[in-house]
């Protein structure tokens, strides 16, 4: 194969800003398809990615082009009907996260996906950052030495108001909240620091009164608090929030992620929204006499200008673009559906506690069947 013919489900502001630019970048990718349930908007889409073929059905989509990718970018409770159909049709497949609207769903397009034999990704898009790429590397060269604990918080003002128009993260039909929509991402990472989460209690709060866009007889959570404890031992929090009122000077805002171990602590705060991006790592280790800032390694940019907060997105073998790169090359990936369904379970389980009032213990994860 020399060129990925790519067809995207979803044409919200995300795959426009996103997973668009990064095909477009890619010299051996091509877009061949769109489909958005609003025609109108997704043939803008089309036509500004120079693309011919738009629909409104997937299913035609996915039946009658000729496609060897998908992307999916729509609301949560649509990604295991189409990422299924999709792996009947032999495509690999991005799924944006959560994965699915429960582990068991989660599961199936896990092993649907191996038993297919394509490349699968969760789109952990955190991963890439290379500030938390150079923490990942500190992590595990034993800059903290035993972790002892772990704090993964995520604040934003993303829906601090009342909204004028519905918001389907917040529909207990459609999606999980908060819970689902920022807190996988530090569920994720933190995992990827500590390891697998054994048991949890969580908090699960709804604050703002959506009523007025809605006729939703409950909103789904704004604000997840999850008290985590890991297989090896350690604890954690992760506590994340879309209501947050937040401003320069604020210091416990955007990503933040604190790492303490027997041999040291390392401290990140990072938003790549912001403008210019803010990106930065303090580390102690035992012995020293403070804390200094560590650099991030060159290499974890690339190509990409540090001032752009996704810039790594359109120049370097991360994300969408790795994506491609392992269709072509026949190389592993991660974040895959494993991880997103061990994601998921978390959720899940971080729902049952809320419900209960009580510390609920994860399954333990069947073994790993090999990421294709």
């Amino acid at each position: 194969m020399e060129t990925v013919r790519f067809g995207v489900i979803g044409t919200s502001g995300w795959m426009d800003s996103f997973h668009l630019p990064a095909i477009q970048s890619h010299p051996n990718a091509q877009l061949r398809a769109v489909c958005g349930r609003n025609r109108e908007r997704a043939e803008e889409v089309a036509e500004k990615y120079g693309c011919n073929a738009v629909y409104a059905n997937y299913e035609v989509m996915l039946r009658n082009e000729a496609l060897d990718a998908v992307i999916i970018a729509t609301p949560e409770d649509l990604h295991y009907p189409m990422t299924m159909l999709a792996l009947d049709q032999g495509l690999h497949v991005i799924c944006e996260k959560p994965l699915a609207l429960s582990a068991e769903q989660g599961r199936e397009m896990y092993e649907k996906a191996e038993a297919k034999g394509v490349k699968h990704m969760i789109m952990y898009t955190s991963r890439w950052f290379p500030v938390f790429a150079y923490l990942k590397q500190l992590v595990d060269e034993g800059y903290i030495g035993m972790p002892y604990h772990g704090h993964f918080h995520w604040l934003n003002s993303w829906s601090a108001d009342p909204a004028d128009e519905y918001q389907w993260y917040y529909d207990p039909e459609r999606a999980h909240g908060v819970v689902s929509e920022v807190a996988s991402h530090m569920i994720d990472l933190a995992q990827w620091f500590l390891g697998d989460i054994q048991t949890i209690s969580a908090s699960l709060s709804t604050f703002v009164d959506r009523s007025q866009a809605s006729d939703l007889p409950q909103d789904e959570n704004d604000s997840a608090i999850i008290l985590a404890e890991f297989a090896n031992g350690a604890h954690g929090t992760i506590h994340c929030s879309t209501i947050s009122r937040l401003a320069s000077g604020i210091r416990h805002q955007d990503q933040v992620v604190v790492l303490h171990g027997h041999d040291g602590t390392l401290e990140v705060h990072g938003n790549a929204w912001a403008s210019p991006p803010t990106a930065k790592i303090m580390g102690y280790r035992r012995g020293d006499e403070s804390a200094q800032v560590l650099d991030i390694p060159d290499y974890f940019y690339g190509d990409a200008k540090k001032d752009v907060g996704f810039g790594v997105f359109t120049c370097n073998s991360v994300g969408t673009r790795l994506f491609i790169d392992a269709i072509l090359n026949n190389s592993a990936i991660e974040p895959s559906f494993e991880q997103g369904w061990r994601v998921q379970q978390v959720v899940d389980a971080a729902i049952r506690s809320h419900q209960s009032k009580r510390q609920e213990s994860l399954p333990q994860f069947a073994p790993v069947l090999g990421n294709t």
